[in-house]
């Protein structure tokens, strides 16, 4: 079995590097016979890559403990549920997987592009980057690597990834990883095209939306995840490999916010470019980051060769970039922004404060490697840190966001500015200064709910103001004018949903950032912990055994306000393969406060640390996210007016 598999994926490299030869020399002579024959290449390579997937899953599922990676990352006692997703838990599974949705792209790109100008030389960079995980997954990183000998019991899955979050969490941020190859190869046929009008926009956003919705979708189900395994009340601990995933999806908003200027005023033309080569190259970095063992994190992987290759490809990529844009940076600089108080002067600030963001969590999480420490001794940077040097620039963005739709193009107009936002300010007033009277004393927190309800409800007004003008041009009602609007141009109310969505998780993380509350105590039964308006009281202790673990748990009754409110039960979770416990929180979800408690010891006389912790607002964070991406998917979902153009265009052809 290990052996097909190898061969599969051995035979996949050396016809996509025949592939890759084939369509540079297509793209060169401009012969389309030499790219329909790298076409049906492509498609062959997925079915191999499919092949070995398979061949892959299935060896886990028949416990083929021979292969060091079934070894490594299973064992006989391991849920079904989990010994799938053990496809994706170390190393080389997870760069073969990354192989597959690369190859998949690639036949994506074959059906969707096939017949656009700029297809040979952006078909030629995808397989050049398939060629490249083929080699890791042949040599440094081969899934089908087998021991010797055939241990009786593997060694199992850490239980942090027994969650199901492990089902979403991993595949999500690699689609969104693996769809930036298709915008970034665009973005290098139309400078090796010398064609530098939109078009190569044009056909990148969707994709580029798309690997964007994934990455973002990624990142939260992280957060979510990390709430609820790991047992120490937060979403975000800017640990290197949840960083990892954050970088590209940093710049890919800022490029996003670019493309869309370069589109309609041929403005920002070198930022996007550079914006879209930065997030492909961070792609490939967050994984060299995480697989190369360089710094320490609970989630990344040990130390091993790997890290030679990324760095290579990496520095070969980089260097070439860098010649391929100075070659042709005069035809690149695009209309000029005649002021920054303008609409596209405000997309230029925000892709300045999105790049500075990233480079404060950048520096941030390497500062460990550029110090030279390494594993105990290796110096980490707290969460003070980040907050500390990204706060300002998160209200920098939220409060740009609210300003940005009531200024002008070309131009400042300080009256109609001025007009707009008066309005907004003073409603914002009203709504912020009666709810600061219920929260505890904080500057920091105080600007932060005055900032996002600002923008919040400058995005409201201008919802308002569109349905409004509608409705009196057309005699519709104000709900059907909402309606109509929202149908005749996706693209713009889809954005003004998802910047809805991004408002609420900024209000979301300042509430549950700088207001939570905890306590630490110890309980026998009967006794009581208190914190806030919450009470609990220690009932008695319930254990529970699962397939592969046993758990110990402190049931409590819970009340509010003296309120009975129900029974919760924290617990551990004890893992006999590999020997491990876990704690396993209990959540009382709201929509204004969590209230997360965990057991953090037990002894043998029913001793109890019991771990509570209330969490303002930490649901408006998955709510807002929700929203976010709700309008993402609604910005690309094809549209009616588009289908009757395109009618329109095949009966003109017809004629």
């Amino acid at each position: 079995m290990a052996q097909v598999g190898f061969f599969f994926n051995l035979l996949g490299f050396i016809l996509s590097l025949f592939v890759f030869g084939l369509s540079i020399y297509g793209a060169k002579r401009g012969d389309k016979n030499y790219l329909k024959a790298a076409f049906i290449g492509a498609i062959v390579i997925f079915v191999f890559v499919i092949i070995s997937s398979t061949i892959l899953t299935l060896a886990f599922v028949q416990h083929r403990f021979e292969i060091e990676y079934v070894s490594n990352y299973s064992s006989t006692d391991l849920p079904f549920f989990y010994l799938l997703t053990s496809f994706w838990a170390g190393q080389s599974g997870s760069l073969l997987f990354w192989l597959f949705l690369i190859s998949m792209c690639s036949v994506l790109f074959i059906y969707f592009h096939r017949d656009d100008e700029l297809s040979p030389w952006a078909f030629s960079i995808i397989m050049l980057v398939q060629s490249f995980f083929f080699l890791l997954i042949i040599i440094p990183a081969n899934p089908f690597r087998e021991l010797g000998f055939t241990p009786v019991e593997g060694q199992g899955l850490n239980p942090l990834l027994q969650n199901i979050g492990m089902v979403f969490h991993p595949p999500t941020v690699f689609i969104g990883f693996a769809f930036f190859t298709i915008p970034f190869a665009f973005a290098i046929s139309s400078l090796l095209n010398n064609d530098f009008s939109n078009k190569w926009v044009a056909k990148t956003r969707k994709w580029a939306l798309i690997a964007w919705l994934f990455l973002g979708i990624g990142n939260v189900l992280g957060a979510i995840w990390a709430y609820v395994e790991l047992g120490w009340g937060g979403y975000w601990a800017w640990d290197p490999v949840e960083n990892a995933s954050l970088f590209p999806w940093l710049t890919a908003t800022a490029f996003l916010h670019s493309m869309s200027i370069y589109e309609k005023k041929n403005t920002l033309k070198i930022w996007s470019y550079f914006l879209i080569f930065t997030t492909f190259i961070l792609c490939i970095f967050g994984t060299f980051l995480t697989r190369s063992g360089i710094l320490s994190s609970v989630h990344a992987f040990p130390e091993n060769p790997i890290g030679k290759y990324f760095l290579i490809f990496m520095a070969l990529l980089v260097i070439y970039l860098i010649v391929l844009i100075a070659n042709r940076y005069s035809k690149l600089s695009g209309n000029e922004i005649e002021t920054y108080f303008s609409r596209e002067g405000s997309f230029a600030i925000t892709n300045w404060l999105f790049l500075a963001f990233t480079f404060v969590v950048f520096w941030g999480t390497l500062l460990p490697l550029l110090t030279g420490t390494t594993g105990e001794d290796q110096l980490t940077v707290s969460k003070e840190f980040f907050y500390a040097f990204t706060s300002p620039l998160a209200f920098s963005l939220i409060f740009l966001m609210g300003v940005c739709p009531y200024l002008i193009w070309g131009r400042f107009n300080y009256d109609k500015l001025k007009r707009n936002l008066k309005l907004i300010f003073f409603i914002t007033v009203l709504v912020v200064l009666p709810s600061s009277l219920f929260w505890a004393k904080n500057i920091f927190g105080f600007f932060g709910f005055i900032i996002g309800s600002f923008t919040f409800v400058s995005l409201i007004y201008l919802l308002y103001k569109d349905s409004s003008a509608h409705s009196s041009a057309s005699g519709k009602s104000f709900l059907s004018s909402l309606l109509s609007i929202f149908k005749k141009d996706r693209r713009k109310y889809g954005g003004l949903i998802a910047h809805l969505g991004v408002t609420l998780m900024f209000i979301g993380i300042v509430g549950s950032t700088l207001y939570p509350q905890d306590i630490q105590q110890e309980l026998l039964p009967n006794e009581y912990i208190q914190i806030s308006d919450v009470t609990l009281k220690y009932i008695d202790i319930e254990t529970r055994k699962g397939i592969n673990f046993e758990t110990i748990g402190v049931r409590m009754s819970l009340y509010e306000k003296n309120k009975f409110k129900g029974m919760i039960t924290p617990s551990m979770a004890f893992y006999k393969n590999p020997e491990t416990q876990t704690a396993e929180v209990a959540i009382k979800w709201g929509i204004f406060r969590d209230i997360y408690v965990a057991l953090s010891s037990i002894d043998d006389n029913d001793r109890a640390v019991i771990v509570v912790t209330v969490n303002p607002l930490t649901s408006w964070l998955w709510i807002g996210s929700i929203i976010l991406f709700g309008g993402t998917i609604f910005a690309l979902w094809p549209g009616r007016n588009k289908d009757v153009i395109r009618k329109d265009n095949k009966r003109k052809k017809s004629r």
